[in-house]
C-alpha cells in the first residue's frame, strides 16, 4: 500500500504561509514550472516527462528546486499564478495556530470545512458556517491539544450536486471500480449512512484517479472526488479505505483484487 506521506511532504511552504498543489501530468508540471518563473525546467531532460521526474535522483533534485522556488512567492500571488497556468488545486489553507486558522477561515469565506489530516468515517469533520462557529471549534481543538488537533486543514466547502460525491478504488495503476456516495447530510460516507451506487468509469475519472494515486506513491488507495460544473476535483486520497459497502453495487471483488496485487508486488511483478 502507499505509505502515509509526512505532513511536511504534502504541504508546500511559501514565503508567507503554505499551500497544497496538484501537478502530476506533463502539462500540469509545465504549467507549474511557468507559474514558479522557471520555464527552463520543462526543457530539462530530467524533468520533461513524468517517468524522468520520478527517477529517484531527478526527483530529489527537483524537490530542492521546487522548495526554493515556492519560498520566493507569497501564497496568494502564487495561487493566482497556478490558476493562470491551469495547475489544479483545491482551495485550502494550512494553519498551525488558532489565530492563523481563524484568519485563514475568514480569507476563504464561509461555509468552510475543517478536516483532520488523518481520519476515517468522516469523523472530526466540521462544517463552519460563520465566525462564531469558527471561534468555538478552533478553541475546542486548541484545548484538546493533540498533534492532530494542532494542524488546521481548512478547505472551502464544495456543494455536491444531488447530494453525492465519488469514491474510486485504485489498485496499482488500474481503477478497478467506483461508487457514487449519496446522502441528505453533507458528509456522504457510507459508514455514516450514505448510500452507494455503481459509478461508471469514464476516461476522465480513471485518469484523475490514477494521477492522484501516483501523487502519493501509488499502491492501493481510494480517491474521493467532487463533481463541479466544469471538472472533477480531488478531495482526498485515502490509504486506509474500507470497501464493504462497495462490493455489491459495483460487482467487483475488491479484496480479491487487492490480494492479487499484493502477491504480484511480493513476486516483484508490480509496484
Amino acid at each position: 500500500m502507499a505509505p502515509l506521506p509526512d505532513l511536511d511532504d504534502s504541504v508546500q511552504q511559501t514565503a508567507d504561509g503554505a499551500l497544497v498543489y496538484f501537478a502530476v501530468s506533463d502539462s500540469e508540471f509545465e504549467g507549474l514550472a511557468k507559474a514558479l518563473g522557471h520555464p527552463e525546467w520543462w526543457d530539462d531532460d530530467r524533468f520533461n516527462n513524468v517517468t524522468n521526474r520520478l527517477e529517484p535522483s531527478n526527483f530529489e533534485v527537483l524537490g530542492g528546486l521546487l522548495d526554493a522556488a515556492f519560498h520566493e512567492w507569497a501564497t496568494d500571488e502564487l495561487m493566482g499564478r497556478l490558476h493562470e497556468h491551469e495547475v489544479p488545486q483545491p482551495e485550502l489553507r494550512i494553519a498551525f495556530t488558532e489565530e492563523s486558522a481563524l484568519a485563514a477561515l475568514e480569507h476563504i469565506g464561509y461555509p468552510a470545512v475543517l478536516t483532520p489530516a488523518v481520519g476515517s468515517w468522516g469523523r472530526l469533520l466540521s462544517k463552519v458556517n460563520d465566525r462564531d462557529a469558527a471561534e468555538s471549534i478552533l478553541e475546542h481543538k486548541t484545548v484538546l491539544g493533540s498533534y492532530h488537533h494542532s494542524i488546521f486543514y481548512i478547505q472551502k466547502h464544495v456543494d455536491k450536486p444531488n447530494g453525492r460525491d465519488i469514491r474510486s478504488f485504485v489498485v496499482g495503476e488500474e481503477v478497478i471500480c467506483a461508487i457514487y456516495r449519496t446522502s441528505e447530510h453533507w458528509i456522504t460516507n457510507t459508514a455514516r449512512g450514505g448510500s452507494a451506487q455503481n459509478c461508471p468509469l469514464t476516461n476522465d475519472l480513471k485518469d484523475l484517479s490514477v494521477r492522484a494515486a501516483k501523487a502519493v506513491g501509488g499502491g492501493i488507495v481510494a480517491v474521493d472526488i467532487f463533481e463541479t460544473d466544469d471538472r472533477l476535483l480531488v478531495n482526498e486520497v485515502n490509504y486506509t479505505m474500507e470497501f464493504r459497502n462497495s462490493i455489491g453495487p459495483t460487482g467487483v471483488n475488491i479484496p480479491e483484487r487487492i490480494v492479487d496485487y499484493v502477491l504480484q508486488v511480493a513476486k516483484g511483478q508490480g509496484r
